[in-house]
């Protein structure tokens, strides 16, 4: 500013001037090469006392250029010096050379520390992401559960992607749209047919084997959350073919801003989207009332199930999650209201028995308080553990040993890799651990979220569309989850083909989950039991770096 205001003739605070002064470039003022008339340049006592000094602005022409002289004076038109020898002594030594190039090299030296900051201020701005927080996180000592603030936040909509898969022509069902394509991937509904609850295990009505599901929970279905796309026959169809999921859960927001108290007619239409095209590929659906105080909403509860047995009850694929993650209520209160609900979809003539899944206190992670006091009025309920990997452990795992103890079933209906709030690093070595115990007992779960929103619990990168995802496009935690997903997978259809005796009553087609795809048959008994579990042999080949 100190130059070009000389250089120009612009008249600037004294700030700048002494600024100017600060950083050495005093000299800019003193030997600026064109003075003009409006100049804020004005002579030093000494020079205004002194006879031989004479600044004459009326016989000075705005464009006059002062040359310096032999004695490295300026001079003006009459030829008489700006300022005395005397009162030049006084001041700082000027260069010899031309003011001019002393301007043009105080313009340089500007520039290039102006460039130099510049350029330090975006390599500051783009490192800044990069930089890791050091996790000092022990994932078998916890301090109990923690009380998660999952809010979710609005991010951009990305543009939907063509679908993927071969469709053919089906027969056509009553109450649904019938199945139009043929999965390649593994149809477990063909293959278990309806679940129900014999103890603390989950099993097929048609094999009488325990049955572990494994899959996604989409996010939240809220107008305006950003993960409305994925709510799409495309995801549903891209989760099975490539990510070898078992049962996807769809999450229907219900009090929060956007939901299903708000907005019923969008969130219950995306919700059936999901439910239709997994009866098609012939998997499991989770129809989740997503609320933290599902008790206040009751009737809201009883008219949406109502709603959705009716239309969905006779197909052995629908799950019921009838409270998500009570946060305040006792679990008196939670089961009062369970009680409600199980009683309307069993009053329901479409009802087939469906699996009923029912949240447990404290983000329904009190299973263990559940077991103590269990739901008798029907026998085929399933108790909500949530977990997330950064932030739970081993404390929470001894919660749920109890409550298996007890003698309930367990049904992990969500869990994450990161912290309890949704976000942070993923913890693949907790997640594992978490797996582990899991696959011992054939628990299902799924995890949390297919989102692309900008935080740790996404599996898809921000601007993902709803299909035709590749590996560039899974963060840390879809890579994991993926690679997840594809042992469980091929674990569970090796344990099938390991402990089913050689009755053909049925042929289960496995997906092999090499590169190129060459279905397996096995055969399958319908009722023979699961004598001895097998211990998991998880092939976990993620590289935390990437």
């Amino acid at each position: 500013l100190a130059f070009v205001s000389s250089y120009r003739s612009v008249r600037v605070p004294i700030v700048v001037r002494h600024g100017a002064f600060f950083f050495g470039w005093r000299s800019t003022w003193a030997a600026s090469p064109r003075i003009r008339s409006s100049a804020p340049w004005m002579p030093s006592t000494e020079q205004q006392n002194d006879s031989t000094y004479h600044l004459s602005v009326s016989s000075m022409s705005d464009t006059k250029d002062l040359e310096p002289t032999d004695d490295g004076l300026p001079r003006v038109a009459n030829n008489a010096p700006l300022i005395t020898k005397s009162a030049a002594a006084k001041q700082r030594p000027m260069s010899t050379k031309k003011s001019g190039g002393l301007c043009r090299n105080k313009m340089f030296m500007t520039i290039l520390c102006v460039g130099v900051l510049i350029v330090v201020a975006i390599a500051l701005l783009a490192a800044f992401p990069q930089f890791d927080r050091a996790n000092e996180r022990d994932n078998d000592k916890d301090d109990g559960p923690v009380r998660r603030t999952r809010s979710p936040t609005l991010s951009p909509m990305p543009t939907s992607a063509p679908t993927t898969g071969v469709p053919t022509s089906a027969p056509t069902a009553s109450g649904v749209n019938a199945p139009t394509t043929v999965s390649s991937g593994f149809r477990a509904v063909d293959v278990y047919g309806q679940l129900y609850v014999d103890g603390t295990d989950v099993k097929s009505r048609e094999l009488g084997v325990t049955v572990q599901l494994a899959g996604m929970s989409l996010f939240w279905s809220n107008n305006d959350y950003g993960a409305e796309q994925y709510y799409s026959t495309e995801t549903v169809k891209e989760l099975v073919r490539s990510w070898n999921v078992s049962m996807i859960r769809a999450a229907m927001g219900v009090e929060e801003a956007g939901g299903y108290i708000d907005e019923p007619e969008d969130n219950e239409d995306r919700v059936r989207t999901v439910v239709e095209a997994c009866i098609d590929e012939g998997i499991y659906v989770i129809i989740d009332f997503h609320s933290h105080e599902a008790e206040a909403y009751e009737s809201e509860a009883l008219e949406f199930f109502g709603d959705m047995v009716d239309d969905y009850g006779d197909y052995p694929n629908v799950i019921y999650e009838i409270y998500n993650e009570p946060i305040d209520a006792d679990w008196d209160v939670v089961k009062d209201y369970a009680e409600t609900v199980i009683d309307t979809i069993r009053a329901n003539p479409n009802d087939d028995d469906a699996l009923i899944l029912v949240g447990t206190p404290f983000y329904s992670q009190d299973v263990d308080i559940a077991s103590e006091d269990p739901i008798t009025i029907d026998d085929n309920v399933a108790y909500v553990l949530h977990f997330y990997a950064g932030t739970h452990g081993s404390a929470l795992r001894n919660k749920t040993t109890t409550a298996l103890d007890n003698g309930v079933a367990i049904f992990v209906s969500e869990f994450g890799t990161v912290d309890a709030d949704g976000d942070g690093d993923v913890d693949v070595d907790s997640t594992q651990v978490w797996i582990n115990y899991l696959d011992n007992r054939l628990i299902s779960y799924a995890n949390w979220a297919v989102n692309d929103k900008d935080e740790g619990a996404s599996i898809l990168f921000p601007d993902t569309p709803a299909s035709g995802w590749s590996f560039s496009d899974y963060t840390l935690s879809g890579r994991t989850i993926k690679s997840i997903l594809e042992d469980t997978a091929q674990r569970n259809a090796e344990r099938l083909d390991a402990i089913l005796t050689d009755a053909p009553t049925a042929t289960l087609v496995v997906p092999s989950l090499s590169p190129s795809p060459s279905p397996t048959s096995i055969v399958v008994a319908p009722t023979l039991e699961v004598a001895e579990r097998v211990s998991p042999t998880a092939n976990f080949s993620v590289d935390p770096s990437e």
